[in-house]
């Protein structure tokens, strides 16, 4: 068993990073190999549940980037669902990788289209990573904050048809996951 706390928050900015760049070019292939990499850092687990676990979070990111507008919540709570549910049965500390799933959708639904959502980016984020790690929401507005910064960096630059500044969104993400660290410790 392996606990969720222990994690380089250098190297997972980095390769969230990756993904992201991955993402927003539909370099799926890419996408694939950078979330197996992260998960690998991130839960040290054996080969068989990180190629399953990838595969989940794979089939659900790439299906939710090219499904903008036609969304379904079912299919990806679903995959969500298993995705998490591997984690936790490689885990010491257990989740409610149903519950989990569920807000990890609200998140990616609050940021695609946050003018239909009361909830902010940063209090939608919060509230996913509070219910992974089960700690309160409010101890992690300053990790959802840096990362949302990070979002709307790439977020603006799409929108103005430039390219976004990677390094910057780097150094947003890296330290988002070094003030996470600090507070599920």
């Amino acid at each position: 068993m392996i606990s969720i706390k222990l994690f380089d928050p250098i190297k997972v900015g980095l390769l969230e990073t990756k993904i992201w760049q991955a993402y927003y070019r539909h370099e799926y292939i890419n996408l694939i190999r950078y979330l197996f990499l992260l998960l690998k850092i991130l839960f040290k687990s054996d080969y068989y549940s990180l190629l399953r676990a990838t595969f989940y979070a794979a089939k659900t990111t790439i299906h939710f980037s090219i499904s903008k507008g036609n969304e379904k919540k079912d299919m990806i709570v679903c995959n969500l669902s298993k995705f998490f549910e591997i984690i936790n049965s490689k885990c010491e500390e257990r989740i409610n990788y149903k519950l989990c799933a569920e807000m990890e959708y609200n998140w990616w639904m609050v940021d695609r289209y946050p003018q239909r959502y009361k909830t902010s980016r940063i209090d939608a984020i919060a509230q996913a990573m509070a219910t992974f790690y089960n700690i309160e929401k409010e101890d992690l507005y300053e990790f959802a904050r840096l990362r949302t910064e990070a979002m709307l960096l790439q977020d603006n630059a799409e929108l103005e048809n430039k390219n976004p500044d990677w390094e910057i969104i780097e150094k947003k993400l890296t330290q988002s996951y070094i003030n996470l660290k600090k507070c599920i410790q």
